[in-house]
Order: structure tokens, then C-alpha cells, then sequence
């Protein structure tokens, strides 16, 4: 398996965090329990940000050896 740029997986965290930011602003707690589609669209945006420090925690990240699975496009 081709090993991926950890710079490139944090552009898409980076990107995806953003992306979560703007869709949150000017949303309400209420918005988010009513809005089904608003709630997973948040949900996957954060699970998308937190899978790879969640992978350095297993072991290997940012130029230690192991070969992780790709970060998510």
C-alpha cells in the first residue's frame, strides 16, 4: 500500500473542519436535533477530522514507520 503525505491528510482535516464551521454558522442546537440531514452531514464531516489523530494514537504518525490505511478524499 502506497504510504500518503501526512501533509496532505491534514489539508483534509483542515478542509473538512472548515467545511463543518461554515454549514454550523448561524445554526441553532435546535436546528441540529430537527435537521436530520444536517445532523449527519456534521457527523461525518467530524468523524472525517478526528480518523487520523485518532490513527496516530494507535501507532506511527508524522514520519514514524507504520503503513495506515489513506486518509479520505
Amino acid at each position: 500500500m502506497k504510504r500518503h503525505d501526512d501533509k496532505i491528510c491534514m489539508r483534509h482535516m483542515l478542509d473538512h473542519a472548515t467545511e463543518a464551521v461554515q454549514m454550523a454558522k448561524d445554526r441553532t442546537r435546535q436546528d441540529l436535533d430537527s435537521d436530520r440531514q444536517l445532523n449527519l452531514s456534521l457527523a461525518r464531516l467530524l468523524e472525517v477530522k478526528t480518523s487520523l489523530p485518532l490513527r496516530a494514537e494507535a501507532g506511527g504518525y508524522m514520519g514514524m514507520s507504520y503503513e495506515r490505511p489513506a486518509c479520505n478524499p
